[in-house]
């Protein structure tokens, strides 16, 4: 995923123990449950907040493809943008990156690797991605608008894929393998 090797290439020089980074990082994401995927919730009324995304192959393309037409925006751009207050915060505080990438990064891979259902084996690099970019903004107390709603909407059981629209006034584009079946 051209995000995620992107992402990984800029590290930084440190400041903190390992110890807090990972405690921090890791009781900041003990409130997500990933096996809640494979257990859809009876009501989806909350997916009202969201544009609900219903074919894989439209989620895979708002995800993936940088020429989405309007009225989406380019996502790995979007998530690119929310990532830069975090890298600027590590970069300015000297903070090494390669502790989380070599520890938080590895638990995170597990738990994906145990935790993510079949409907959503497609996307394992981005969630994988977007857990390791979330954790590493809660870690410092960063949470950048998109970071928050991709976080509510993985708590709520969905895939963030896209935005709709201007960003922040759109939609979080999110794909829910069960509204595909109904």
């Amino acid at each position: 995923m051209t995000f995620c090797r992107s992402v990984r290439t800029r590290r930084k020089s440190f400041l903190r123990s390992p110890t807090s980074i990972t405690q921090t990082s890791l009781n900041s994401l003990n409130s997500f449950d990933p096996t809640e995927y494979s257990n859809p919730p009876p009501e989806l009324d909350r997916i009202d907040r969201y544009f609900a995304i219903k074919d894989l192959e439209k989620a895979k393309k708002l995800a993936w493809h940088q020429g989405v037409e309007p009225p989406f925006i380019s996502w790995n751009g979007l998530r690119t943008k929310a990532a830069k207050p975090v890298y600027t915060y590590y970069f300015e505080n000297k903070i090494n990156m390669n502790l989380i990438d070599d520890y938080i990064s590895s638990e995170i891979m597990k738990t994906c690797e145990t935790s993510i259902s079949a409907e959503f084996m497609s996307f394992f690099d981005d969630i994988y991605g977007d857990f390791v970019e979330i954790a590493r903004g809660k870690l410092v107390g960063i949470s950048t608008t998109l970071h928050e709603s991709m976080w509510e909407a993985y708590k709520e059981g969905f895939f963030p894929c896209g935005w709709k629209g201007e960003f922040p006034n759109g939609k979080l584009c999110v794909f829910f393998p069960v509204l595909a079946s109904k």
